[in-house]
């Protein structure tokens, strides 16, 4: 009730004690609990609506705002009952009534101009038009008949004043008041003309229609304007002009004119059907299809396979080091391609070993092997010599890995 008691600028178009009273006869409800909704409508988006006056507006609307905001607790001071001072500008009385200074009043003045005095003005209030047929279709025992809708009768009469006057009148003036009253009476009989012509156009149409009116929209057959045009004895143009913007209202709701012709689809058997038939019957049948059994849908799905069943990597075998020089990088198994550098590692030269294979174009001198360790020692301990091979190697020109 609240709610629709809201009119187009966010405030409340019926007086509170009627909603109240509207409220009560359909539950028991008191006023306080009607007044707890409507702060809570109050701080809906937009905040503002459902207020009885423009106080109520602005209040509810500086509620909402941060409490440390400067100058919010004096405009809500201001709007519960100084809106009429403040709008005539009177600032240092407000400030005298307040107790506060008057920067205090002029900032809160600012604060409340920033606020919107209709929340519900930023929404659109317009509404679409509704379509009033132009004819009404029903059934009169086993026949359809075809009626003009009477709210769109034109009923147009001369007046009998003028008449009477053209008359009376003499010379010039009765030649002109004849002209105008032959001009009115041609304005009628071409608007008597239309209205006829729409009636006798929907007639055709639903003539060959029959079928629409009785098993609905998979009855309709191919219809072209030319041929109502051959049948009334009237231009083509005629017809595409009488049901240009023209309705109907039928049984199954309401159609425009224009959605009767359609075109022609061939059938196996020979026949032909309209295409809007044809679009029908698709519709239907995508509605009336039951979904696919989970069984069906389980089936084309590729779930993993056992890990039984899984194909395993081909076997490289053990991966070695070189016993002979064990900085080199790592080398597989006999039999196999050398395995890349791992992401993130790359061969760097010092500057000498760069300078010296830019002047020379010979290789660096590569590390001694180192005699300390057994073919059979394995690389997950480091060896007797650690720290002597390490501190041949940096001094050497060769390559380092890191």
């Amino acid at each position: 009730m609240l709610i629709d008691a809201v009119d187009a600028n966010g405030y409340l178009g019926v007086p509170l004690e009627e909603i109240e009273a509207t409220v009560r006869a359909r539950m028991p409800v008191a006023r306080a609990e009607i007044e707890v909704v409507r702060a809570a409508l109050r701080q809906f988006e937009p905040v503002g609506c459902a207020s009885r006056d423009l106080g109520e507006c602005l209040d509810a609307q500086l509620l909402a705002m941060d409490p440390a905001l400067p100058g919010r607790d004096t405009a809500r001071r201001i709007v519960r009952g100084h809106l009429e001072l403040l709008a005539a500008g009177a600032h240092e009385r407000i400030a005298r009534r307040l107790g506060v200074a008057v920067e205090e009043v002029q900032r809160a003045a600012a604060l409340i101009r920033s606020l919107e005095p209709r929340p519900g003005a930023r929404f659109p209030q317009e509404t679409a038009p509704g379509v009033v047929p132009d004819v009404i279709v029903r059934r009169q025992g086993r026949s359809w008949s075809v009626l003009p809708n009477p709210e769109l009768s034109l009923r147009l009469t001369l007046n009998r004043d003028y008449l009477a006057l053209a008359t009376r009148s003499r010379g010039e003036d009765r030649a002109y008041l004849r002209e105008r009253l032959r001009e009115a009476r041609w304005l009628m009989r071409c608007l008597a003309a239309r209205q006829q012509t729409v009636l006798r156009v929907a007639t055709a149409i639903f003539e060959r229609q029959r079928g629409f009116l009785e098993h609905g929209p998979m009855a309709l057959v191919p219809l072209a304007m030319r041929e109502i045009a051959e049948k009334l004895g009237v231009h083509e143009s005629t017809v595409s002009r009488a049901v240009a913007g023209k309705h109907a209202l039928t049984p199954r709701g309401t159609f425009a004119l224009g959605y009767f012709f359609a075109s022609g689809v061939g059938t196996v058997e020979g026949g032909a059907a309209s295409s809007t038939a044809v679009q029908e019957m698709i519709r239907r049948l995508i509605a009336e299809e039951d979904p696919a059994p989970t069984a069906l849908r389980s089936r084309h799905r590729r779930d993993p396979a056992p890990a039984r069943h899984r194909r395993r990597p081909p076997d490289r075998g053990k991966i070695s080091r070189d016993d002979e020089n064990p900085l080199l990088p790592r080398a597989a198994a006999p039999g196999l391609s050398p395995l890349p550098l791992a992401g993130g590692v790359r061969r760097r030269r010092s500057p000498a070993t760069a300078g010296a294979r830019r002047g020379s174009g010979s290789r660096p001198s590569e590390v001694p092997p180192c005699r300390s360790r057994s073919p059979d020692t394995r690389w997950n301990s480091p060896p007797p010599c650690a720290s002597t091979c390490r501190a041949r190697w940096r001094g050497s020109s060769a390559t380092s890995i890191t």
